[in-house]
């Protein structure tokens, strides 16, 4: 077990929308189809403005008509608000449960016997949830073993305290790592209503869907698709310097030019001497290689783990 760890995922919210329109006005407002989830099935997606551009990205469950929202947390206010101004006529309200749930990431080989150790089972299969006794358990895409636990807070000491017999906890930066890796970057304050959802390859990730109708964004989104030209997106790079990158570090060629910016990064060994770091950029097409930070640190590009068609 000793490439498995738990971290207490503390940077991340929950929006909550429940009503009898729930689900029908939330169709009208994310890149995903809301009508496609159930209890078993979890989406990635995000909320866009009229220009196209994301205010926040997510993971979301529909359990028993109430739609779960994992995003940054700082952003579920912001998209609470954002949401107001549409929501008045429909029989449906956002709220901000962020308090409700303790959010918890499973990562390595360990993570299946541990859950069904704690849970009974595990979930299997592409897009998988879980729910035990309400809490529940998303199983992440990608070869590398990951789970996220959305514990109910009033219960979840129980479940903390069978994870800290099985494994050790991380820090929050080992996870981020894994989340790079896997080629996901959080909309942050930072980043929020900057990128299009196919410039942090979204479209790759089974977020969008190009095939339920109209949502707010959508037309800028299907052109991009299927008639425009993406001129920035979002590639995987190493990093080695003294000082760590932070998201909205500038990203220049060898001539000095700004090509593009970071959206995400985390140490890839915080026990080490070695300050090497891996970060997503949002960079120009036609600028992926040869780049560096303005602190001229070399970016040395690496793979990420899907393709992408736009």
């Amino acid at each position: 077990m000793s490439n498995s760890s738990f971290t207490l995922l503390e940077n991340s919210g929950m929006l909550c929308v429940t009503g009898r329109d729930a689900t029908n006005f939330l169709q009208g407002y994310v890149t995903n189809d809301v009508q496609q989830l159930s209890p078993e099935i979890w989406h990635s997606g995000a909320f866009c403005n009229l220009k196209g551009r994301m205010v926040a990205n997510f993971r979301m469950i529909n359990q028993t008509g109430q739609l779960l929202i994992k995003m940054d947390k700082p952003l579920v206010d912001v998209t609470r608000q954002f949401l107001q101004k549409y929501i008045a006529f429909a029989k449906a309200e956002t709220l901000n449960v962020s308090d409700a749930y303790c959010q918890v990431g499973i990562a390595g080989d360990a993570g299946a016997s541990v859950i069904q150790e704690i849970f009974g089972r595990a979930p299997e299969g592409d897009q998988i949830c879980s729910v035990y006794d309400e809490h529940i358990i998303v199983l992440l895409p990608g070869e590398y073993p990951r789970y996220e636990l959305w514990l109910k807070s009033d219960t979840a000491a129980t479940v903390l305290d069978a994870l800290a017999e099985h494994l050790p906890r991380a820090a929050y930066q080992a996870w981020l790592l894994k989340e790079i890796q896997a080629g996901w970057a959080w909309i942050t304050t930072e980043t929020s209503e900057q990128y299009i959802p196919q410039m942090m390859n979204l479209q790759a990730q089974d977020a969008i869907s190009f095939d339920k109708g109209c949502y707010l964004g959508q037309e800028i989104v299907a052109r991009m698709q299927y008639l425009g030209q993406l001129k920035r997106r979002m590639h995987r790079y190493r990093v080695t310097m003294d000082k760590p990158p932070k998201v909205g570090d500038k990203i220049l060629t060898q001539e000095e030019k700004v090509t593009g910016e970071i959206v995400s990064c985390a140490a890839e060994n915080i026990d080490s001497q070695v300050s090497a770091y891996e970060i997503l950029a949002v960079v120009r097409e036609t600028e992926t290689d040869a780049l560096h930070l303005e602190s001229h640190a070399q970016a040395e590009l690496l793979p990420l783990p899907y393709t992408y068609t736009a």
